[in-house]
């Protein structure tokens, strides 16, 4: 067991799961894991398979790299599609109109 390993990859999902303002049990409910076994993670108490690893990067919008070493490599737009099913449906046409008009801005340059 790499106890060192297991407390910097707990700590870089906790930390990610912080930015997104997800509670365990929310990351828990969304990922299909349980709200210790999460805690036991974040922790470094106890380590996860690659199946575990695949859940938490699709739920937590980073790469197996970001969490394995530290790379701050999103994976494609998982973190925004996350960010908008977050959203109630009412601001969806709201946060639309403004990604489309950032997208728009963006392909002037």
């Amino acid at each position: 067991m790499d106890t060192e390993l297991h407390k910097a990859t707990g700590a870089r999902i906790r930390g990610q799961r912080e930015r997104l303002h997800l509670t365990r049990e929310k990351l828990s409910e969304k990922a299909g894991l349980s709200v210790q076994f999460i805690a036991d993670i974040e922790y470094g108490r106890k380590g996860f398979t690659v199946g575990t690893l695949k859940k938490l990067c699709g739920t937590l919008g980073v790469s197996a790299d970001y969490i394995v070493f530290g790379e701050t490599r999103r994976v494609g737009g998982a973190e925004i599609t996350y960010l908008l099913e977050m959203l109630d449906e009412r601001y969806l046409p709201i946060a639309a109109g403004h990604i489309r008009l950032l997208c728009a801005a963006l392909a002037e340059k």
